[in-house]
């Protein structure tokens, strides 16, 4: 796979990343583990997680991942901001019975509403919790996950701390990763703070133009496929995977594009499409 250097940062990775926010839908740790192994045979180098996927266990399925391979050989993105569960953080069980009840019994609603905070102390616990359960020394990208503009009076409060973790190595860059409105208004707001900013991006709404109009490269976005098959039935337009992807290269030039997927097949070909 071809590899960039992300714009504005000293990383190297892979032009696309993988994305593990449905790596927790693999139930056996050792399935997780071939998956992510077959994700690097592949060359994906650049691993996307985030404390509160799979409250946790995805963090931990990539520390054991992490320990078997050379930590330089890879990059690695997480997020806080939004509480993992704390129950299913110890009993991981308890999360896949979860699951299945809201199967059998559907709810109306969203009782899945997620927390934010952006406190000093929980951003501080998180990133303990993720440099444990990734058996790692430092995190490549720290990002804060999904903040809103009306986030900004809370955030301010957290900027000496993230500054120091990155003066202690604890962290290489930090970023803001979700809405492209919310991602550029913050970033205006604290004068250019942030190193990264990670966009949800789709053909039909084409977000990151948000970024491109306030002259901010284009570095991470995603969304590409979630986001056609949420749409394209509206639009009439009937396009492979592999369209939407190479649209998704010609948008995102010179960054990289996060895809996620529980199948090694869909990898591999999504891997052969940046060869």
């Amino acid at each position: 796979m071809n590899i960039v250097t992300l714009p504005k940062t000293s990383l190297i990775v892979s032009r696309f990343g993988f994305g593990t926010s449905s790596l927790h839908h693999i139930f056996y740790e050792k399935d997780r583990q071939k998956l992510l192994n077959k994700a690097l045979d592949f060359g994906y180098t650049h691993f996307d997680t985030a404390r509160m996927y799979g409250d946790g266990m995805c963090e931990k399925s990539l520390g054991i991942f992490f320990s078997k391979v050379s930590r330089d050989s890879v990059t690695v993105a997480t997020k806080f901001g939004i509480r993992a569960n704390s129950l299913h953080e110890r009993y991981p069980v308890l999360m896949y019975a979860n699951k299945i009840v809201k199967k059998i019994l559907p709810l109306q609603g969203n009782l899945d509403t997620h927390i934010h905070d952006f406190s000093v102390a929980s951003a501080n616990e998180s990133i303990t919790k993720s440099l444990s359960s990734l058996q790692t020394d430092w995190i490549d990208i720290f990002f804060l996950h999904e903040p809103k503009a009306h986030h900004a009076p809370e955030i301010e409060k957290l900027v000496d701390w993230l500054l120091v973790q990155k003066s202690i190595g604890r962290v290489k860059y930090i970023g803001l990763a979700g809405h492209a409105s919310d991602c550029v208004f913050l970033q205006k707001y604290f004068h250019n703070l942030f190193d990264v900013l990670q966009i949800e991006d789709s053909i039909s709404g084409k977000e990151s133009n948000l970024l491109l109009k306030e002259n901010l490269p284009l570095q991470v976005t995603y969304g590409y496929l979630r986001k056609y098959i949420d749409s394209s039935p509206e639009k009439g337009v009937n396009l492979d995977a592999g369209s939407i992807l190479k649209y998704g290269l010609k948008r995102n030039k010179n960054g990289m594009i996060l895809v996620s997927t529980t199948k090694s097949e869909r990898l591999r070909k999504m891997a052969e499409i940046c060869e």
